[in-house]
């Protein structure tokens, strides 16, 4: 079976993102393609130096929802079309010689503002195959003819996703565990080398936190296989049961209130052995 096809047969359980208010919702779009060597990569970006959060790293176009009714698809489509251009519609994709083919869905997965994050898994491929991939970027030929917005994407880049189960070779990876809420958290970052950067700006780019656990999660899916580095338990994606205690508490369930406090203790919350963290590691318990 291929690594597509995997992904396509992946069916995520009921999520409790369909639970919450719009308001605490929120979906990123993993945008697949083969590269000028057959392999499969994500589309990535890299958010502008002026942000006030995460300002140069790596993140998958995506945003929070705008209404009750908006799918996690929905909002991944929609926000990949505001960021980098990728039109929403089929038939305009079409019109310029692509389509882009809806794999899977993945879980939710909790975000430091907590907020319920779902990744959609999409793959884009040309209708002529004699349609290129640009010999810089290494990405679509599209890519050169939409427009980005400048506010949310500094630049757009690849990297391969096979490549997000090994922590070789060296320099590539390095895992810098978190204290959050009580609990001790993996912080994978992945340094990846820009191919297009101006004079006097920094040689990389790091995928890390959030970004980094789902693009880890859809290759495990994808290649049938763990990665090398400690990450989650075998068969256990994004953080659902979190979530959902976080919604039973009364912490998540109603609507996101502006500047309302995210500081949190999972293990007071929950209690200590509580069987909603069992899904993660038990040395990061």
């Amino acid at each position: 079976m291929t690594a597509l096809a995997r992904l396509k047969g992946y069916t995520a359980p009921p999520s409790i993102w369909d639970r919450l208010h719009f308001s605490r919702r929120a979906a990123v779009m993993a945008i697949l393609y083969k590269n000028r060597y057959g392999n499969l990569s994500t589309i990535l970006t890299m958010r502008p130096g002026h942000m006030s959060s995460f300002a140069g790293d790596a993140a998958l176009p995506g945003g929070k929802a705008d209404f009750q009714e908006e799918s996690a698809v929905e909002v991944a489509r929609r926000e990949t079309h505001e960021e980098i251009g990728i039109p929403r519609d089929q038939s305009e994709l079409a019109k310029i010689g692509y389509t882009l083919e809806h794999l899977t869905t993945l879980p939710a997965y909790l975000s430091r503002n907590l907020l319920a994050v779902r990744p959609s898994v999409a793959y884009l491929h040309p209708l002529d195959e004699s349609r290129g991939i640009h010999h810089v970027t290494d990405l679509p030929s599209l890519l050169e003819n939409v427009q980005l917005d400048p506010a949310e994407v500094h630049e757009v880049f690849s990297a391969q996703l096979e490549h997000f189960l090994s922590s070789k070779p060296d320099g590539w990876y390095r895992d810098m565990p978190a204290n959050w809420g009580g609990l001790k958290w993996n912080q994978h970052t992945f340094r990846l080398l820009r191919r297009t950067k101006k004079v006097g700006e920094q040689g990389w780019v790091n995928v890390w936190g959030l970004t980094a656990n789902m693009l880890i999660d859809i290759a495990r899916i994808a290649y049938n296989r763990e990665p090398d580095m400690e990450h989650r338990k075998p068969g256990v994606y994004g953080d659902e049961s979190i979530l959902t205690g976080l919604y039973d508490h009364g912490v998540i369930d109603k609507p996101r209130e502006r500047g309302e406090n995210v500081d949190i203790s999972f293990r007071k919350l929950f209690g200590r052995h509580s069987p909603l963290l069992d899904a993660r590691k038990a040395g990061n318990a």
